[in-house]
């Protein structure tokens, strides 16, 4: 009775139980920690799972974020001063359209003015005084705010755009230009695949909005959202399930924050990461679906851990208190201990499981990478051999040009979109014969 007693103490030690949970969320936290993906709140693991819609924000999101200023264009005031008031102002501010502009214009500006008082506001721009002037710079939305009028072809640009205005007067407009993360149309498609719904909320104007959910097949698309606003249109998408908000900025960080499960952009703001319930380091963002397949395998990895440490004890646990006695069947404390340690031991194993994982690979926005070689007829010295190189290098797709005079050859690497006929004419215009490419 008491080897009985102590088989039963043995092997119900609740150990696999204990280590079922936490030990699937450590090696959950560690894979995803190795491939870019920081976890910073665990129990939003078990709600990733169930999300059914998933929300963007656009500059620094999807697009690269690195507005570069296409054009200046002086409404109501001289160049200069437009340059001058554009930089002044946005010298104060972090936001990325106004380090493009700071950028652009440090060259440029003549005067530096020290502001009375600086206000910026989240969402819509910033406001300064200096003597006794007002100027306002920001979207459409606050120069209407103070009662500037805009005319309606500026408001209809479809370029990202900011509005200079100085007292009750328009001065002129910075439009800017982005480019969609590579990554992006792989993310999205990746997620509709998946049953997910996808939403574009952004604080840009209604027309760029447009553009890129029609670029990148997004479900819905709520633009020229204040940070309130984007936190009311979260709420909204909650009554129909979990939602997870995609952010870098600023302005994400009320939605980041409603939202079930959020998500910061490594490169984004502080304020922004500090939000976010996982942080995506860098600009990987397919790691988005890796987290989401993660957490889900995560949960089936814990409730397996849990029915097999429950069924284990449910069945042993009898046994060692004799149930199979006049079977002929014991089991001694030495023998309970060993199998209360395989079933730690299982546990353990099953977890690691986790690090198995396929990573998923960017199979879209990658160019396959070919090498030409070109026999070339007429090259006669250093200076031939330096002008069928530049030729090359300025084919839009060369990535690379190795020019043997010797050999009278020039080696590339080009895109798969690179034809022969486009190599062959860059050096025909260039002066020299093409004999062959091979």
């Amino acid at each position: 009775v008491f080897n009985h007693a102590i088989s039963v103490l043995v092997i119900s030690c609740p150990c696999a139980l204990g280590l079922a949970t936490p030990l699937g969320i450590m090696v959950s936290s560690g894979t995803a920690a190795s491939r870019g993906i920081l976890i910073r709140n665990s129990a939003c693991m078990e709600i990733l799972k169930d999300v059914n819609t998933v929300v963007f924000d656009k500059t620094g999101t999807l697009t690269e974020g690195k507005m570069a200023v296409k054009e200046i264009i002086n409404i109501n005031s001289d160049y200069q001063d437009l340059v001058n008031i554009a930089y002044n102002v946005e010298k104060n501010s972090n936001h990325p359209l106004a380090n493009s502009v700071c950028e652009k214009l440090e060259d440029s500006f003549s005067i530096s003015y020290e502001f009375d008082t600086i206000k910026e506001l989240p969402g819509l721009g910033m406001i300064c005084k200096y003597d006794q002037n007002t100027y306002y710079v920001g979207n459409p939305r606050l120069l209407a705010d103070y009662k500037i009028t805009v005319p309606k072809e500026i408001e209809e640009l479809s370029y990202t755009k900011i509005l200079i205005g100085k007292n009750n007067q328009l001065l002129g407009i910075i439009t800017f230009e982005d480019t969609v993360k590579e990554q992006s149309a792989l993310l999205i498609e990746t997620l509709k695949s998946m049953n997910l719904k996808t939403v574009l909320l952004s604080g840009d104007n209604a027309k760029t909005a447009t553009k890129l959910q029609k670029e990148l097949k997004i479900d819905e698309c709520y633009a020229e959202a204040l940070p309130s606003d984007k936190k009311d249109v979260i709420i909204k998408l909650q009554k129909q399930g979990k939602v997870l908000m995609v952010g870098d900025g600023i302005n994400d960080a009320v939605a980041l924050t409603t939202a079930d499960v959020g998500i910061a952009i490594g490169d984004g703001t502080d304020i922004a990461i500090d939000s976010a319930d996982i942080i995506i380091i860098g600009q990987e963002l397919i790691h988005i679906v890796e987290a989401i397949n993660l957490s889900k395998k995560t949960i089936d990895i814990i409730k397996m851990n849990l029915f097999w440490a429950f069924f284990y004890n449910s069945i042993c646990i009898p046994v060692a208190a004799g149930i199979l006695v006049p079977l002929g069947i014991t089991i001694s404390p030495m023998i309970g201990s060993l199998m209360m340690s395989l079933s730690s031991v299982c546990v353990v194993l099953n977890s690691l499981r986790l690090k198995k994982i396929k990573k998923i690979k960017n199979t879209k926005g990658e160019k396959e990478v070919m090498k030409k070689v070109i026999i070339v007829e007429g090259m006669m010295c250093k200076h031939c051999q330096k002008h069928v190189e530049d030729a090359l290098t300025k084919t839009i797709g060369v990535n690379s040009v190795v020019v043997d005079l010797e050999a009278k050859t020039a080696t590339v690497e080009i895109d798969d979109n690179v034809t022969e006929e486009m190599l062959k004419n860059a050096i025909i215009e260039a002066g020299y014969e093409v004999i062959e490419i091979k």
